[in-house]
């Protein structure tokens, strides 16, 4: 548990609310998915109605008050990334960053960054069947990701040069993690497909070379 005045509370047009920590990100239909702590009156929020993903559905943010007190904390993961609180759509995830929408340019989603790099935490436990439970920090933060985390935000204080070659080796990282536990089909695809090219290649060569070599090995 974890007693903090860190969270935020929005309310919107359809007399409902939503309370998640600064950090925390939400998704937009307007800024994509971005911390809650640049949340601003007039953001749409996307909604779920029946259990269903809304679509186009929005609720529009009315009212936003900062430094809410709240004690207890739930930080739970998913398989997309994403889950329902109180019928809006919000991350598994905090923002490494919760002053951008994105990084490196406005290039890198925070949201896709952080799913693809926990891409083997989530074949782990789909294989082993093992993850009912968690550990967590002082701040609330599974241990899982706490250190991973750290060195992510050392990243993100250093200078910028440094920073965004960081950021993108990083990305970089997450997408080989992302393709290879969660879409390894596409992965063997990539690899196969060089070979089987370069094999079709070889015989046409083959054939274009002794051309009569080949037409006699047909008739026999």
């Amino acid at each position: 548990q974890i007693s903090s005045n860190v969270f935020v509370s929005f309310s919107t047009r359809n007399g409902k609310s939503l309370t998640l920590t600064s950090d925390h990100m939400v998704q937009t239909r307007n800024k994509g998915t971005i911390a809650a702590s640049i949340v601003q009156e007039g953001d749409k929020l996307i909604i779920i109605n029946n259990g269903m993903s809304g679509g186009g559905e929005v609720d529009i943010v009315t009212k936003i008050t900062k430094n809410v007190h709240r004690k207890g904390m739930y930080a739970p993961f998913t398989a997309s990334g994403y889950l329902a609180v109180n019928d809006f759509v919000v991350s598994n995830y905090i923002a490494l960053a919760p002053d951008q929408s994105s990084l490196v340019f406005g290039v890198i989603s925070q949201q896709w960054i952080a799913h693809a790099f926990m891409a083997s935490r989530r074949f782990y436990c789909q294989m082993r069947n093992s993850c009912t439970s968690e550990d967590y920090t002082a701040d609330g933060l599974s241990t899982w990701v706490s250190k991973p985390l750290s060195i992510a935000k050392w990243l993100l204080s250093q200078p910028k040069a440094i920073q965004t070659t960081g950021i993108i080796i990083f990305a970089a990282f997450s997408a080989i993690m992302w393709v290879f536990w969660e879409h390894s089909i596409l992965l063997l695809l990539a690899i196969l497909l060089p070979v089987c090219i370069m094999r079709v290649a070889g015989k046409c060569r083959g054939w274009y070379d002794n051309p009569k070599k080949k037409i006699t090995i047909l008739l026999k």
